[in-house]
């Protein structure tokens, strides 16, 4: 008897531990929002700091499991401190990310982020104009070259 009593103790224990972990394995990586809000991007490290994509700016934080289950994501916003909670249900290499107001993101966690700021028109403009200012001094100094030989003439 007292054998099965340990027995029975032994294993209310494991599945007790079991029941209390946190998926803190399954959130360390990049995550990168899918759909209309694919800007939106995490990449969580395993010492529990964080980084998060919002809008064109990346910020620094730190995250962790609270007790019930839910992610507390922290971070310093132009110093004042914002943290956001959130239910997190993973889904293979997807992880759906319920905030405090009911609203869902999808997360595909990925090895790299796509580039989050595709080249704009404005932008291939500018690379353009450099190149073309680049390649207007390269003559320039070409046509100075040239002139210095015939003036040593």
């Amino acid at each position: 008897m007292p054998r099965l009593v340990t027995a029975v103790c032994l294993c209310a224990l494991v599945v007790s531990v079991g029941g209390c972990s946190r998926p803190s394995s399954e959130i360390v990586g990049k995550w990168q929002a899918s759909g209309n809000n694919d800007r939106s991007a995490y990449e969580f490290f395993k010492d529990g700091s964080a980084m998060r994509r919002s809008g064109s700016d990346w910020l620094k934080g730190k995250w962790r499991f609270l007790d019930d289950g839910r992610l507390l994501v922290e971070a310093t916003v132009l110093g004042t401190a914002v943290a956001e909670t959130y239910d997190v249900t993973f889904e293979r290499e997807t992880a759906i990310f319920k905030d405090s107001n009911g609203n869902e993101t999808k997360f595909n966690k990925v090895n790299e982020f796509k580039s989050l700021d595709p080249l704009t028109p404005s932008a291939t403009v500018t690379a353009d104009k450099d190149k073309m200012k680049s390649d207007v001094k390269k003559a320039e100094e070409e046509v100075k070259e040239e002139i210095r030989k015939l003036n040593a003439k």
